[in-house]
């Protein structure tokens, strides 16, 4: 399929996990891809290599989410090159778990302005580029976390559950601009950022799961690249669930 021919996409997180999962599915369906990165400028390139020797489209674009004038600045260079951002997916997020008595404020605050601020910043600078040719979707990334209690997570649940207020507020603002305003919300991912939850309590939480096994970062970008297509054109202000049915 060719959903996104002609279309240019901007994917913050997207050197690494489910950024990068999707990053290679929208360019594998014709979409000039911007992989987003915010140190790991290595990871972003591999990203972008492997996208081209399979045919598509992509370039790397420095972004820290919780850097304003960052954040403006990678707007402005995709814009100058491309003139226009078609879809956003907003995958870039931290965790720093503990208990919240114990939890130092730096780590609160790490995670929430990144996971929650981050979002904030890159929707408006996006959205205001969208807003210009009245059409766009965003995809956020929320979790799971958002929903379903966890010990040790108050800063990360705090953080997306924050994520999926915006979502649907920001439906419904920019509803009249036809933009469309998405999120999805995976369970535990095999992916760099669960590493350390899945080696402390991996059969635990596959006993949590209906699937009874963690998800691919694949199976979450297929979602993405759905919200983000006109497959789901009437569909906005929604959470959609890729958690192996752990919240049930």
């Amino acid at each position: 399929m060719q959903r996104f021919e002609g279309r240019i996409a901007l994917i913050t997180g997207g050197s690494r996990g489910i950024g990068a999962a999707t990053a290679r599915r929208l360019a594998a369906e014709g979409a000039r891809v911007w992989v987003g990165y915010r140190s790991r400028l290595d990871a972003a390139e591999a990203v972008v290599a492997e996208i081209e020797a399979a045919g598509g489209s992509a370039a790397v674009v420095a972004i820290d989410v919780c850097d304003e004038a960052s954040v403006q600045a990678a707007v402005a260079r995709v814009l100058e090159v491309d003139d226009r951002i078609d879809v956003l997916v907003n995958s870039a997020g931290v965790t720093r778990d503990g208990l919240l008595l114990t939890m130092e404020e730096a780590d609160w605050h790490a995670v929430v302005d990144t996971n929650a601020g981050g979002t904030y910043r890159v929707v408006k600078a996006v959205g205001r580029a969208m807003l210009m040719r009245r059409s766009g979707s965003i995809v956020l990334l929320s979790s799971v976390a958002g929903q379903k209690a966890g010990r040790g997570h108050a800063n990360y649940a705090a953080s997306k559950g924050a994520v999926e207020a915006m979502t649907r507020a920001l439906a419904v603002e920019l509803a009249r601009k036809k933009i469309r305003v998405n999120a999805v919300a995976p369970g535990v991912i095999l992916t760099e950022m669960s590493q350390r939850v899945r080696e402390a309590a991996g059969d635990t939480i596959k006993g949590e799961v209906l699937l009874r096994r963690f998800g691919e970062a694949d199976e979450v970008a297929s979602t993405i690249a759905w919200l983000a297509s006109d497959d789901a054109s009437y569909v906005t202000g929604q959470i959609i669930a890729v958690d192996g049915g752990m919240k049930m």
